[in-house]
């Protein structure tokens, strides 16, 4: 798992602030030639001036991965939701990485719990996870597997969270 916070990221000059989320998911083309379903994922919320985001990617080769980008999206920001609304000061390092790891581990068991009472391995249902914690002055993230959390200041300046890893949710060592 890969964990980073950014303290000093200036907050935009403006008197409001609001998010706005775009996202989209589409198969691959090696995904439409094999007739296979997408397999990633991705979802949001937002609470007051914080935006929570996680994004999922299926494994290619994992039989129900879109099963398990799914699962792992749902538990993960139901964790926060349910958890972590009114939890103190997000801008805590610390807080901030208790919740996000909290969000992967109930993911990583959902998914655990869904392959057993399916007949599926857990490896069947295998995904990369980031979650992202997203205020106009602190950004954090946390992943299992590979890909990269990137954030965007007020100036255009790209700020790397979390970087490439080989793992993926859920394996027999995480």
């Amino acid at each position: 798992m890969t964990l980073r916070s950014r303290i000093d990221v200036p907050p935009p000059p403006q008197a409001k602030r609001r998010w706005k989320v775009a996202s989209v998911s589409v198969p691959g083309t090696s995904h439409q030639a094999g007739a296979l379903p997408c397999q990633d994922r991705c979802g949001s919320f937002t609470a007051g001036d914080v935006i929570w985001i996680a994004i999922a990617d299926g494994a290619g080769t994992a039989i129900k991965s879109e099963q398990g980008s799914a699962i792992a999206i749902r538990v993960a920001l139901l964790s926060i939701f349910h958890n972590h609304l009114d939890c103190g000061d997000l801008r805590n390092p610390s807080l901030a990485e208790k919740i996000l790891r909290n969000a992967l581990a109930e993911a990583k068991k959902a998914v655990d719990e869904y392959a057993l009472h399916s007949g599926l391995k857990p490896t069947d249902l295998a995904t990369t996870l980031s979650v992202v914690l997203g205020c106009p002055d602190f950004a954090a993230a946390a992943q299992i597997g590979d890909g990269a959390t990137i954030i965007g200041d007020h100036d255009s300046n790209l700020i790397t969270l979390t970087g490439q890893r080989q793992s993926f949710l859920p394996t027999a060592d995480n």
